[in-house]
């Protein structure tokens, strides 16, 4: 078998570095930089800057070629390699967007580039996967880092090589900031979001090992699948209350959206404060904090109760993502009802609301999820606070007020107001 390693991440703002070693003791080869022609290796056994093929050098050579996935012309090299040999496996590392979104606003990137960044580093990499998915392997970055000893025997078993992760340096106590605030952002980026989803959902899980399941772990899948079973009988019997459920999950969009902004601002107030007594002692605090809760973390994750637990976690975080998917959905749905309403104008709202731009939100679903419970109005013909005040059993139940009027209210004959010129 010969190997392909891609490593997908931000090396300037790279702080991880992989060694890998074949388990027969050769030692991977390692590429120089990409050319027209090929990738160039350097090996004991070539002259200095020989040039080949990357064909050609598997051909010869072998065993393993790894590449940085975002240098041009890397894609249709590894494409060739994975499409000439059936006897070629991949392995590509990837850096999740939280990770790779959260070091670059701390190095100052502006939201939207790193963004646009990670997308165009993954897009390829998830084209290849679905492509030679029988051939390929995904590997999220953090996980190797969180647990190489679980790196090391997942690369054993699945490509009979040695795998080593070594942090060269440690994250800086303020990256957990970037990262909640990152995590935010991303849920805020429908595209970003499923991307990211796909990768997480095709990435390899340590604790399973395709085609070696002893005894213990399948009976453990089994009762796992029971209890997945039972969940899914009482989410049947719990269908009179998805209604309230949506009803929640619109006001926890609404938090999210609040807490977003808030987040916004600590983090504009965070990089204006000048390095000062009083900026190194909230320093202090905030370290103190950081390592009080660390200490809880451990203590929890230690627990039997969470080690007993983890099944039943993973199970709702599954039926979670569902409910997501559902809201999504909907929002989507009714984004196309407003759109094709007389009462919703693009161009009022975006020309209203200068801030739907900078959040690189689309203005209808914008409206659906936030602006309707924010006193938006939609366009010059509908007045949302005149709607929700002369029906306030609309407002109590959390109901996005033209959504309501288009669906219900026009046939109940409850009245509309169109914006004052004022207002306007």
């Amino acid at each position: 078998m010969r190997l392909v390693i891609g490593l997908a991440h931000s090396k300037s703002r790279n702080n991880v570095k992989f060694n890998f070693a074949s388990a027969s003791g050769d030692s991977p080869v390692y590429t120089r930089d990409i050319t027209p022609d090929g990738l160039r290796f350097d090996r004991d056994v070539l002259e200095p800057k020989t040039r080949v093929t990357a064909i050609e050098r598997f051909q010869q050579f072998g065993p393993t070629a790894i590449a940085e996935l975002g240098e041009p012309g890397t894609w249709p090299l590894i494409d060739a390699l994975l499409s000439a040999d059936d006897d070629v496996r991949a392995l590509f590392i990837y850096q999740g967007a939280a990770s790779y979104i959260a070091n670059a606003l701390a190095e100052g990137v502006p939201t939207e580039d790193a963004l646009n960044q990670w997308q165009e580093l993954v897009r390829p990499l998830l084209t290849a996967y679905r492509r030679h998915r029988n051939k390929t392997v995904l590997i999220e970055r953090d996980n190797a880092t969180h647990t190489p000893r679980d790196f090391h025997f997942a690369c054993k078993d699945n490509f009979e090589i040695d795998a080593e992760v070594i942090l060269t340096q440690e994250n800086p106590s303020s990256l957990a900031i970037f990262k909640s605030i990152a995590t935010q952002i991303i849920a805020d980026h429908p595209e970003t979001e499923n991307l990211s989803s796909e990768l997480s959902v095709s990435a390899l899980r340590f604790s399973q090992k395709p085609g070696a399941l002893g005894d213990k772990a399948l009976n453990e899948l089994t009762m796992l699948n029971e209890r997945i079973s039972a969940l899914h009988q009482k989410l049947e019997q719990s269908t009179q209350n998805v209604e309230q459920l949506e009803r929640k999950g619109e006001e926890n969009n609404l938090l999210r959206t609040q807490l977003y902004r808030v987040q916004s601002e600590l983090e504009t107030r965070y990089k204006s404060i000048a390095f000062g007594a009083e900026h190194e002692k909230k320093l202090k605090k905030y370290r103190q904090e950081i390592a009080q809760l660390k200490q809880d973390i451990v203590k929890i994750r230690s627990s039997s109760s969470w080690r007993i637990t983890a099944p039943i976690r993973w199970t709702f975080q599954s039926l979670s993502g569902a409910f997501r998917l559902r809201n999504l959905l909907r929002t989507k749905r009714h984004a196309r009802l407003i759109r094709n309403s007389q009462y919703f104008d693009q161009a009022w709202y975006i020309a209203k609301y200068d801030d739907v731009i900078r959040l690189g939100a689309d203005p209808a679903e914008h409206y659906i999820r936030h602006g309707g419970r924010e006193g938006r109005a939609p366009g010059p013909n509908f007045d949302s606070i005149a709607y929700l005040k002369a029906n306030p059993d609309i407002a109590a139940a959390g109901l996005n007020p033209l959504v309501h009027y288009l669906q219900h209210g026009k046939t109940e004959g409850r009245a509309l107001k169109p914006m004052s010129t004022k207002q306007r």
